[in-house]
């Protein structure tokens, strides 16, 4: 489009000028001096067009500043060469503009860079100088502000910005996946992890001889390294130091088969290597280890949020994928399984490395002896003790620590590196324990949630991922008893079917029948007793409870609520703190309806007695309930009768006599 442009306007301004000159010579009979070199007489035979051919001809020699311009005499014999000698010259002045349209941009552009990178020194040189900054320091920024203004142009954030996502996620891949996929905490991640971790992370580049992390560091980024060599710094003498003179060694994935220089371990399969090294004067040893790509820097400091142990420099120049806190975090919630999976992984190579501290001999008893002595208030309470120079005081410090544990192994032999391997594998056990409490919390609240929301497909997503159908929150209620609250039948019958308990109750001894019944939701009663629900209990507490209920409903004159509730199993003879039973309140309140549904429809004790000593029959006399007095007696009277009539064939008659003058004795 540019380019076209700038074509059109060349065109269209030597046409302006060939009709220019055109004009001008036909007003004065083609006089030479205006068209040089023009045959007058000639010109003016000649047809418009043939004119104007010529006066093109001269201004496109004047524009491309072709000097010998002059017009021939003979036109009829060079108007040809005439004509493509215009448009080739046309062609050069298009070319020749575009060539130095193009240069004057690129110079242009390539200044503006340049002065942003001249800006950018000036003002790091105005603010070295004002804090006076050490040289050193000086000149490792001059460098990575070079370093920065040498690769912008390439990065990922420049060249991938304007791509969609499913390209950037293509590219991110090819560039970065199997290192993220070799690293010992992502091996067994799932594509959907991999994929959103590139998506959030960001690679920067370090210098070499630069720290990435310095001992005692606080990391808030998950760190690993994707090109380069960087080495890792300990000055802590450790168990192998006796058997080993120095190695650098090198890991990386990059080379499967490297040799072993030192004394390795194995664990699932894999080599890991023990930080070696040789004592100087002050009799720690200065450790190093260098990795290469597809290492990660200061995992077990980022998830436990503890000061780093071992100094991270580069040895080349760096580039290091960044994951922050909080977009780790936010994965944590997106893909609690995975993650979970991670910190497994973390667990695991913690408690391999205490194991090569300890030259193979501490045992997994020895480990679980230790977890149940750990006491998690001193979780983060050590500073680092890997610093330029470890004092006694530290290594005091330390041994303070493991000895709080009151353990029968003599603490004080060990070695510092021992030491800080074993609490470092009890702060990550004790992080672990926390982020498995604090993910079954989120997944419980979530799952409740969405059975009070009757989110049913939800809740058969994550049943299929294991979250217990019984699952409970701090109030002990079950997602179950949420489903009945809000009346949501498939959810019952769902979660019913995955096998949560019907008879489930919270703190409050409530249970799903007992909020189904209490809210009228009549067909989840169905559903629930053909399950198995009841609200009989053994506990007297909770019967009490349950009484209260029934009481409440028979002294409101709720009748479809008495019967749910004695069609839900409810003890229709449980009586409250002062034995006081439906049946007594039903009497009393003169209510002949409710007491033929206790009597009729739950077989309630007409005979039974309060704490002071009153029946039913006795509340109906005490306030004259007249229909209620002959409903009782009858009914009273009719057992009394079929009492006998069962056991006629072994009662002696004078007792039989001596019965039927009490039931027909005048109250």
């Amino acid at each position: 489009m540019y380019m076209k442009s700038k074509t059109q306007i060349v065109m269209l301004i030597t046409h302006w000028v060939a009709c220019t000159f055109w004009w001008e010579a036909r007003a004065v009979s083609f006089d030479p001096d205006i068209l040089v070199g023009v045959n007058a007489a000639f010109m003016g035979s000649q047809a418009s067009f043939e004119q104007y051919v010529v006066s093109l001809y001269w201004a496109v020699t004047t524009l491309s500043m072709v000097e010998a311009n002059s017009a021939p005499e003979t036109l009829s014999t060079t108007f040809s060469a005439t004509a493509r000698a215009s448009l080739f010259l046309l062609f050069n002045i298009t070319l020749g503009s575009y060539v130095l349209g193009t240069i004057t941009l690129l110079v242009v552009k390539q200044d503006e860079r340049t002065g942003k990178y001249r800006d950018q020194s000036a003002n790091l040189r105005e603010f070295t100088s004002t804090h006076s900054l050490p040289a050193d320091l000086k000149e490792s920024l001059q460098e990575h502000l070079r370093l920065h203004f040498d690769t912008s142009e390439a990065s990922e954030e420049q060249v991938l910005s304007v791509y969609p996502t499913a390209i950037r996620r293509r590219i991110l891949r090819f560039l970065y996946l199997k290192y993220l996929k070799g690293s010992y905490l992502f091996e067994d991640a799932p594509p959907k992890l991999l994929d959103a971790l590139l998506a959030a992370a960001r690679v920067e580049t370090f210098m070499p001889n630069v720290d990435i992390v310095g001992a005692g560091d606080y990391v808030n980024e998950l760190l690993l390294l994707v090109s380069g060599t960087a080495e890792i710094r300990s000055k802590l003498k450790t168990s192998q130091d006796d058997r080993a003179d120095e190695h650098i060694v090198m890991t990386s994935i990059d080379d499967p088969d490297r040799s072993l220089t030192s004394p390795s371990w194995e664990h699932d399969g894999k080599v890991i290597m023990p930080l070696a090294g040789t004592a100087p004067a002050d009799g720690l040893s200065a450790t190093v280890r260098k990795v290469g790509p597809g290492e990660l820097l200061g995992e077990a400091a980022f998830f436990t949020e503890v000061p780093q142990l071992d100094a991270i420099s580069s040895s080349t120049v760096c580039r290091v994928l960044v994951i922050s806190r909080a977009a780790y975090q936010s994965l944590e919630r997106a893909f609690p399984v995975a993650c979970r999976n991670v910190w497994s992984a973390l667990q695991r190579v913690a408690e391999t490395t205490m194991n090569m501290e300890f030259l193979g001999k501490m045992r997994p008893e020895d480990v679980e002896e230790a977890w149940a002595k750990f006491n998690s208030d001193q979780l983060y309470t050590w500073a680092s003790a890997e610093l330029d120079s470890v004092a006694p005081r530290e290594l005091a410090d330390a041994e303070s620590l493991l000895s709080s544990l009151d353990w029968d192994h003599d603490v004080s032999t060990w070695s510092l590196r021992q030491q800080l391997a074993t609490a470092n594998l009890m702060r990550i056990r004790a992080c672990v324990q926390a982020y498995i409490i604090k993910q079954e919390a989120d997944r419980t609240a979530e799952f409740l949630n969405a059975a009070s929301m009757g989110n049913i497909g939800k809740i058969r997503e994550m049943l299929l991922l294991g979250c217990p159908p019984n699952s409970a929150d701090y109030d002990g209620r079950c997602a179950l008893e949420l489903a009945c609250v809000k009346g949501h039948v498939n959810v019952v019958k769902l979660l019913l079917a995955s096998g949560a308990n019907p008879s489930q109750r919270d703190n409050l001894g409530l249970s799903p029948l007992a909020e189904a019944c209490k809210l009228g939701h009549d067909e989840l009663i169905d559903i629930l007793v053909k399950a198995g629900a009841t609200m009989t209990e053994a506990n007297n507490d909770v019967r009490v409870e349950d009484a209260k209920k029934l009481c409440s409903a028979v002294f409101v004159g709720d009748l479809p609520q008495v019967k749910r509730l004695l069609r839900c199993g409810l003890s229709v003879d449980a009586g409250d703190y002062d034995k006081r039973t439906a049946l007594h309140i039903a009497a009393a309140e003169g209510n002949l309806t409710i007491v033929r549904v206790l009597v009729e429809g739950g077989n309630a004790n007409i005979e039974v007695k309060d704490r002071w000593g009153f029946s039913p029959l006795d509340e109906a006399m005490r306030v004259r309930a007249g229909p209620v007095i002959e409903y009782l007696e009858r009914i009273k009277a009719a057992r009394v009768a079929q009492l006998i009539t069962s056991s006629a064939s072994f009662i002696p008659a004078s007792a039989i006599d001596e019965q039927q003058a009490v039931a027909a004795k005048p109250p």
